[in-house]
C-alpha cells in the first residue's frame, strides 16, 4: 500500500523520530514525526495495520503506542490470534497493555506474588 502512494515521511526522514521510546514521545523529533504523519496519504492504512498487528512501538498512523491502546479499547478490537498468548492467557500479559485480559492476568500474577511473599515471611526460621 505504502509503495503505491510514493514517498511517505516515515521512509524519507530520520527513522529515530518514528521509533521514540516512552520517554521521548513528547520531545520535538517525535512531535514532528506525528505532525508529518497526520497529513500523510498513507495515514489511515498505516493506522489500520498498526491496530490489526497490535504494534507496541513506534508512531503509526499519527498515533503513539498509548494512543493506539486507547483506540483499540474504544473500538473493542479482539486480540489477534497470533498474539493471544501475549494477552492475558496462562498468567502472562503484554506489558503496558490495558485490554481486559491483560489487566486480569496482571492482577492474578501480582496476587500470586504477594501470596508467595507472605508465605515466605511467615515460614522464615529466625
Amino acid at each position: 500500500m505504502v509503495d503505491q502512494i510514493g514517498a511517505v515521511p516515515c521512509r524519507t526522514s530520520d527513522p529515530e523520530a518514528w521509533w521514540p521510546d516512552r520517554r521521548e514521545v513528547d520531545e520535538l523529533p517525535a512531535r514532528m514525526a506525528l505532525d508529518a504523519c497526520s497529513v500523510c496519504d498513507a495515514r489511515d492504512a498505516c493506522l489500520d495495520y498498526a491496530l490489526a498487528a497490535r504494534e507496541a512501538e513506534g508512531i503509526w498512523g499519527a498515533a503513539t503506542p498509548a494512543d493506539r491502546i486507547k483506540l483499540a479499547e474504544e473500538l473493542q478490537l479482539p486480540v489477534p490470534a497470533g498474539n493471544a498468548r501475549q494477552h492475558g492467557e496462562e498468567r502472562t500479559y503484554a506489558a503496558g497493555c490495558r485490554c481486559p485480559n491483560c489487566r486480569q492476568s496482571r492482577a492474578r500474577r501480582i496476587a500470586d506474588w504477594r501470596a508467595r511473599r507472605r508465605y515466605a515471611e511467615t515460614t522464615r526460621v529466625a
